[in-house]
């Protein structure tokens, strides 16, 4: 479906960040007042959310830090850049002391992951059990994947000939089952809270989906992988991040300054931005759309849903089944944090770094635990340089079983909390001076198998009915801040071109 410039009215669901930039992209392509955005919370942002100490200190509840690479980082520093917070980048550069050291907790020991470097992969790296030579060896002589099934799977990998392979199914076949069971199974804890063995390769890693498709090798590939240039017209902040060499960045006054900031420079360009009003139901036809609020019908040419796939599906009319059963099957994961910050300087020098990972096989409660005040110590308290700011991550795919009562769980995530620093960090007395618990109810979707094929049938489905909506946010396509801005650009984009194929 392609829109007009000035005529056609569309409606935003969610305003958490991919509502706002998909609402920000729309009001320079149609008349702002044209646009409207619908938020059931009486404040923007989604998970972005930063909370204070009592002396001046920040924390962050959901994302922590935006890393500037690819297009998707482009964006979002364009995003930045648009909305005038560019001045207010905190950047961490690739030669930061603490950032680039990262850390895995296996086998009873904390271990420092392995810098970049030809030395390092001739070495045995505990908690790996050989060097990793050997692993990269394994990947040039193993054949392409098919994505479905293969002559010698691992015996406990996850594989299904209809649905494709697991994080952990690839990385045994084309690495080594140590890699796969203390670094990606890390790697996925951090960045989905999930289970290597029930998350998509394709879905959560594409590019190196990808990378093996085209090259056959992910070694191969990765050295034949180049980044993404640099247009001449983008905004001079990513201009810099990219001379600069910047690793991650957030903001002075926290990450959900970014939101809040859209958020009044929409108003101030006329979009019509409604906050405590919850969609109640939507109805499409190929000629629009009909959103229930408050008892009242807003009629528009199209919707742009960044809701949560399963709060879609429930307002969905029945008309569309498949499309609500589709949506309703993508799940997501809680994750209950744990937010300390003590005086002094109260972690060893030899733990030092962005924070560390724990693998399932080592501990189902602690995901893992970031190190806020060692990469970002601009947040500290003002006047208490030397604090230590640091969040435990709790839960994920493992919070029911773990917690199954919230109500009386507060408790048991901090002994848990407390635990890790005794046991991980030799921390052996923790007192903090502030202490924040938060459960962050189903905040990270899950591409489980079969994630890649139930996103086709959603996108056929609305192509082959012509319906005015799109699709946008964490549930489909990407759950990082990067993926969500870029997804919300493209969708907009894609209304505007003559012969987009799919509604996104």
């Amino acid at each position: 479906m392609a829109l007009g410039r000035l005529t056609e009215k569309v409606v935003v669901l969610g305003g958490g960040i991919s509502g706002l930039a998909a609402a920000w992209r729309l009001c320079g392509r149609i008349d702002p007042h044209r646009v409207i955005l619908l938020e059931a919370k009486e404040s923007v942002g989604g998970w972005i959310r930063t909370v204070a100490t009592p002396n001046g200190g920040r924390f962050e509840l959901g994302p922590r830090s935006v890393r500037p690479q690819g297009k998707a980082g482009m964006a979002t520093l364009g995003l930045v850049s648009d909305v005038g917070l560019a001045g207010k980048i905190i950047p961490v550069t690739s030669d930061h002391e603490y950032a680039k050291r990262r850390f895995i907790y296996a086998k009873n020991k904390m271990h420092a992951l392995p810098t970049p470097g030809l030395s390092a992969i001739f070495k045995t790296q505990p908690p790996f059990e050989k060097p990793f030579i050997w692993a990269g060896l394994q990947d040039i002589r193993t054949p392409r994947g098919t994505g479905l099934m293969y002559d010698r799977p691992p015996p406990d990998a996850i594989l299904d000939q209809s649905t494709g392979e697991s994080i952990d199914a690839f990385f045994c076949r084309r690495f080594s089952r140590d890699i796969a069971t203390y670094g990606v199974a890390a790697m996925c804890r951090g960045v989905y809270a999930g289970d290597s063995k029930m998350l998509s390769l394709r879905s959560c890693f594409p590019l190196l989906h990808d990378l093996e498709q085209k090259h056959r090798s992910l070694v191969w590939g990765m050295m034949r992988h180049k980044a993404d240039a640099v247009p001449a017209s983008a905004a001079p902040i990513v201009h810099q991040s990219r001379k600069e060499k910047w690793r991650m960045w957030t903001l002075e006054d926290g990450l959900e300054d970014l939101p809040c900031v859209i958020h009044e420079k929409l108003r101030e360009r006329g979009a019509d931005v409604r906050l405590a009003t919850q969609c109640e139901g939507l109805s499409m036809t190929a000629k629009g759309v009909q959103v229930n609020v408050d008892g009242n019908v807003i009629e528009a040419d199209h919707v742009i849903s960044a809701l949560p796939a399963q709060q879609l599906s429930n307002v969905l009319s029945p008309h569309f089944q498949y499309l609500k059963d589709q949506l309703a099957d993508i799940l997501s994961v809680s994750v209950a944090i744990v937010q300390m910050e003590f005086d002094g300087d109260v972690i060893p020098e030899r733990y030092k770094g962005f924070g560390y990972l724990v693998p399932p096989v080592e501990s189902d409660w602690v995901l893992g635990v970031v190190l806020d005040s060692c990469s970002f110590p601009q947040h500290n308290s003002p006047g208490k340089p030397n604090s230590t700011r640091l969040t435990v991550m709790l839960g994920g795919q493992w919070y029911h079983q773990l917690y199954a009562s919230e109500a009386s769980c507060d408790d048991l995530f901090v002994h848990h909390a407390f635990k890790a620093l005794r046991v991980h960090l030799d921390i052996t007395n923790p007192q903090p001076s502030f202490i924040n618990t938060t459960i962050l109810k189903d905040c990270i979707p899950q591409y489980y198998l079969g994630h890649h094929t139930r996103l086709e049938g959603i996108d056929a489905f609305i192509s082959r009915r012509q319906l005015p909506i799109s699709l946008i946010g964490s549930s489909y396509r990407g759950v990082s801040v990067n993926d969500c801005i870029l997804g919300a650009h493209n969708a907009v984009d894609a209304l505007f071109t003559e012969d987009s194929a799919t509604s996104r």
